[in-house]
């Protein structure tokens, strides 16, 4: 983001996997947390939340790059959709502290204690992400007033959201390719 003023890689990233267990993993979470927040917070939400977690998830591993912290430490190079997925459990966490849903609230501390062992146990897990994506997806569904029904905005706040992911690969894709590179380094 810094070093390359690759701006976009903070949505891109999402959609990257290091490998088919990867891709699992994240499957995996994402059809169990992703029906779950769909369903308590509605599909516009979902969305925003999901892109909230990406954005801050990625900015801030970006951020925390330059801080040394033992086994907290960024990532110079990130990928995959746990921060946004991070987002989703952020989200949850915000309904449950508005609704009192003790149990939504014990399900998420469990899920954040399990985050933690494993990014700490396995070192190729970027805690950063992880960190601000759940930070992310909780003010984002604070903001969006989780108790109150969905509007219309959420569904084109929504729309908006997939439109700046589809943005940001395209740019990637661009930015990626050879005759590109090669018109950029004759500049």
């Amino acid at each position: 983001i810094f070093g390359e003023g690759r701006w976009w890689t903070i949505l891109s990233a999402a959609w990257l996997h290091g490998g088919i267990l990867h891709i699992g993993f994240n499957l995996y979470w994402l059809r169990s947390l992703g029906s779950q927040v769909s369903t308590i917070l509605g599909p516009g939400r979902t969305v925003i939340i999901y892109t909230a977690g990406a954005a801050a998830g990625f900015l801030g591993t970006s951020l925390m790059f330059f801080v040394r912290i033992p086994y907290l430490q960024g990532a110079e190079v990130t990928l995959g959709a746990s921060a946004s997925l991070c987002g989703l459990v952020g989200g949850l966490y915000a309904y449950a502290q508005k609704s009192g849903n003790q149990w939504i609230q014990n399900y998420v501390k469990q899920f954040a204690i399990s985050m933690l062992i494993i990014g700490i146990v396995v070192q190729v897990i970027d805690n950063w992400a992880h960190v601000f994506g759940f930070l992310g997806g909780y003010v984002a569904a604070r903001l969006m007033r989780p108790l109150e029904d969905e509007t219309p905005r959420h569904l084109v706040g929504a729309l908006l959201c997939m439109a700046a992911f589809v943005l940001a690969i395209i740019v990637s894709v661009i930015d990626g390719w050879p005759l590109y590179q090669l018109f950029v380094a004759q500049r």
